[in-house]
């Protein structure tokens, strides 16, 4: 008989570590889940997401028909709609900061919550997550870096880098079989008062009375010989990103014993084209148009692209000219009539024509789904339109992205420290035949750095482009405005990789 193991999800962002948990479905189940998350938009995206693995068939019919509506879902506007799942919903996911509460109250709501969820004393429990990454982030760190020569900031004031002991106060009441704690890289080599904060984070969790392990798959040993044993690179186990995360499995020590431990197994690298090919290509729109009296349609977009644009290929080398004018000259024809997507974007051809092997197609396409979720093209201006092109030629021609430094004159950006050799790589097609670089929560904020490998579409990532690269299932949909989801795909832990460690855990447990 399968048994289920219930799962508390601290800090737990739109729910990628949750999902692998959920879909495991092989001698354990997980499940029931307290998802513990300040963010109000992320809490939307995971109740959304609690009642569609919930609900049953006609349920789901009713949310795939929500989704073909086109419009922002929020949980307060599905309540009427499916009334037997609003005590699970509301249960099920704490919209709290934690820290707001002592660690005993915060326990105890997490206990009232898992109780009416159906956890009973005794059962098996699991906790999963990981604290905000900003404090430990090697990007952040340089910016904090100049702030504190400045005078502007102290590391040992800023409270992030100790919101694991989060996980401190809710191991000793709630005694999980199993913890996964998960991080940046860069938390590694974080300090504070002179000493290494993942130093310290080990011996607290050794101290309560856990083994520590690491998931890499070329361990042979049970524990583990250095500290980056603990850094994974997702690429290596079939998400198609060069992701990587600290990730540490933590085993009560009754639960170890005399048990050989499991890692995951390496998978074959998924490349970006392979993940992405299938769904619909489309342009980007024109920002501030007001200005240069330009509207935001395809014959406007069209014109922004023609070669009386491009200065003469002034300072282009003849490879990339000639790949440049063939792609320019292809965008000019009648029959190209891309648009710009939408929150859902219907396809006939949905789920046959992707080039995904037959595990990965299985866990991103939902047949009864039809189309494609959060595919909206974002405005760019004008001049960036030019530069995408370039780069994403460039990529194609040359296997490699280019610098600023390989772009001619005319189209350089017009910022004062352009060619003072800093941010050289500011503008970076995603190449399509290897796995992708890292989707951080930048690409919220501009996707120059996330630029689509496919020249006639000169725009930065969708939502769900970025969101198929963090290997997120196409029925996934991410509440908020745009620049909401964005932040919460690059936030996510990558589904498909908590798939395959929930398969560990499950091991660990048997």
């Amino acid at each position: 008989m399968k048994k289920s193991t219930t799962v508390i999800d601290l800090f737990s962002g739109p729910g990628g570590l949750s999902e692998g948990f959920s879909q495991y479905k092989h001698s354990n189940s997980f499940g029931p889940f307290v998802s513990v998350e300040m963010d109000s938009v992320a809490c939307n995206t995971l109740r959304l997401r609690k009642l569609f693995h919930a609900t049953n068939k006609r349920g789901k019919k009713k949310i795939y028909e929500l989704f073909k509506l086109e419009r922002t879902l929020e949980w307060h506007d599905l309540k009427d709609d499916f009334p037997n799942y609003s005590d699970f919903i509301e249960n099920s996911i704490w919209e709290h900061t934690l820290g707001d509460l002592s660690a005993e109250d915060t326990c105890q709501v997490i206990a009232e919550r898992l109780q009416k969820l159906g956890h009973k004393k005794g059962d098996e429990l699991v906790l999963i997550g990981g604290p905000p990454c900003q404090a430990y982030s090697l990007i952040g760190r340089a910016s904090r870096k100049q702030m504190k020569v400045k005078g502007d900031y102290t590391p040992e004031e800023d409270h992030r880098h100790f919101l694991y002991q989060w996980y401190l106060n809710i191991i000793p009441e709630f005694k999980p079989e199993v913890f996964i704690m998960e991080n940046v890289p860069g938390i590694l080599s974080s300090e504070i008062n002179g000493k290494q904060i993942f130093e310290t984070i080990l011996e607290d969790l050794r101290g309560l009375g856990y083994e520590l392990h690491s998931l890499k798959a070329d361990q042979h040993t049970d524990l583990f010989n250095d500290n980056k044993d603990f850094k994974l690179k997702a690429s290596d186990y079939g998400v198609a990103q060069d992701r990587q995360r600290v990730i540490i499995m933590g085993i009560r020590k009754d639960v170890a014993k005399n048990k050989r431990i499991p890692t995951l197994s390496n998978s074959n690298l998924n490349n970006v084209a392979s993940i992405l090919s299938d769904l619909p290509p489309l342009r980007s729109g024109l920002s501030k148009i007001d200005k240069k009296n330009i509207k935001d349609g395809i014959a406007h977009w069209k014109e922004q692209l023609r070669q009386k644009h491009w200065n003469g290929f002034e300072g282009i080398d003849d490879d990339l000219r000639r790949e440049l004018k063939k792609t320019i000259k292809s965008i000019q024809i009648e029959e190209f009539t891309h648009n710009r997507g939408g929150t859902y974007v219907t396809d006939s051809n949905y789920g046959k024509s992707n080039s995904m092997s037959s595990e990965l197609s299985d866990w991103y396409v939902d047949e009864n789904l039809g189309g494609y979720l959060n595919h909206e093209s974002r405005s760019h201006m004008d001049s960036d339109l030019r530069r995408y092109l370039f780069n994403s030629v460039f990529t194609k021609v040359r296997e490699k992205p280019p610098l600023l430094s390989d772009y001619p004159r005319f189209l350089l950006p017009d910022h004062k420290n352009k060619d003072s050799g800093n941010h050289k790589d500011r503008f970076r097609t995603i190449a399509g035949n290897k796995p992708s670089k890292t989707v951080t929560s930048h690409i919220s904020k501009d996707g120059h750095a996330f630029i689509h490998f496919d020249p006639q579409q000169c725009r930065s990532l969708t939502v769900r482009e970025a969101a198929r690269i963090q290997s997120f299932p196409d029925n996934y949909f991410f509440c908020g405005n745009r620049t909401q989801q964005y932040h919460q795909v690059g936030n996510a832990v990558p589904p498909y990789l908590a798939l395959q460690i929930a398969k560990v855990v499950d091991e660990v447990l048997g």
